[in-house]
């Protein structure tokens, strides 16, 4: 038969209560890290989309000939299904070095505070 001492006991205890401990903050810190890792999807998603909208909308430009020289703006919420509102503006001039039609796209949202922007330039006939 082992004999223990009174005091070994609270040392078991007092181990015990430390690897919870140490076991708790490993468990929050992979949920913090998993939020992280979702927002950062998120977020890489609509950028994705916004790059497809833009290049759709410089595809359409191209087409449509010839493009109203202004400035205009749009929400594109909608087209993107996001819950992050986008809007878009597009400002066509005419270039005189090149003698083409500059079209610019410029995307802006906020997310989490802080201000997006994603810019998209063509030069057409």
């Amino acid at each position: 038969m082992i004999l223990k001492k009174q005091n070994e006991q609270g040392f078991v205890l007092l181990e015990t209560l430390l690897a919870l401990f140490l076991l708790s903050l490993a468990l929050l810190l992979a949920v913090e890290l998993w939020q992280a890792s979702a927002a950062q999807e998120r977020r890489a998603q609509l950028h994705l989309v916004i790059s497809r909208l833009a290049l759709s909308t410089l595809e359409q430009a191209r087409i449509q000939n010839p493009l109203p020289i202004g400035t205009s703006l749009r929400d594109v919420t909608s087209q993107l299904s996001t819950a992050v509102p986008v809007t878009e503006t597009t400002v066509v001039s005419f270039d005189p070095t090149s003698g083409l039609t500059k079209i610019n796209l410029t995307y802006t949202w906020q997310e989490g505070g802080h201000p997006f922007v994603q810019n998209w330039a063509a030069l057409y006939r």
